[in-house]
């Protein structure tokens, strides 16, 4: 279905959900508050982010399939959910060979890898379903889009070593020990330790674009690398603890 047809149609929700979840730089945010429950503010939310895109009738609503399969052939009836645009243009690069990686990584690249061909795949369920089951197509949008969540963090992990020979010290964390409400404040305070992460790396970058003594120099490098590092490993318990909510709680 089209945006102009859904608009035309009645707005149904979970169909509005669908498609906005298919536009090129839709918010993450917006898509989990959406998905959480149907409000009439919710609808009027997203009519209003669905009605952004309704004027660009001549424009394709979703990205071809060459995005995420390399490819010369353009084949203009394929739709595909969009992958995140700080992503979009490395595909040709985006897997590193193992022989670049210590071998410590190399399960993680090959599920990379696996996450990225399970994610084409479900792309092509998607495209076979019926305009009416809203709601299977929900479900496969939702599980694309952890799937490239996943690889992505990967991505941070695998190219943190790549260009600084360093493999991170993750391990795979047990939540099962933890009521939901517990979990669900650990996630709010790693998110939480992650923007202030964040604004300290930009603040070692600023300084670091100026003329510096080669002291002051070194210690900031050395400090934004720990930071750097701390954030990937932040972000790679946040990626867990959301698979664990998202699949068991």
């Amino acid at each position: 279905m089209k945006i102009n047809e859904w608009f035309d149609n009645g707005c149904d929700y979970g169909t509005g959900v669908v498609l906005y979840m298919q536009q090129k730089g839709h918010s993450r945010n917006l898509v989990s508050l959406f998905m959480k429950k149907e409000t009439p503010n919710n609808l009027d939310k997203l009519k209003y982010e669905l009605g952004k895109y309704r004027s660009a009738v001549a424009a394709p609503e979703n990205l071809p399939i060459q995005n995420i399969i390399i490819s010369p052939k353009v084949n203009p009836q394929v739709n595909i959910i969009p992958v995140k645009p700080k992503i979009e243009s490395a595909h040709v690069h985006f897997f590193y060979r193992l022989n670049q990686l210590a071998i410590e990584l190399h399960p993680m690249a090959m599920k990379q890898r696996d996450d990225f061909q399970k994610a084409i795949s479900l792309k092509l369920q998607l495209n076979q379903l019926h305009e009416m089951e809203e709601g299977k197509a929900l479900e496969i949008c939702i599980e694309i889009e952890n799937l490239f969540d996943a690889i992505d963090m990967a991505q941070k992990v695998l190219k943190h070593y790549v260009k600084h020979k360093v493999v991170l010290d993750i391990e795979n964390r047990d939540f099962s020990h933890m009521t939901p409400d517990q979990r669900h404040i650990r996630l709010k305070n790693k998110r939480s330790s992650i923007v202030k992460l964040e604004r300290r790396i930009t603040t070692y970058k600023q300084e670091l674009a100026n003329e510096l003594p080669i002291s002051r120099k070194t210690k900031l490098q050395v400090q934004l690398q720990k930071s750097t590092a701390n954030l990937l490993k932040q972000e790679f318990e946040v990626q867990e603890l959301m698979d664990y909510i998202n699949g068991k709680s």
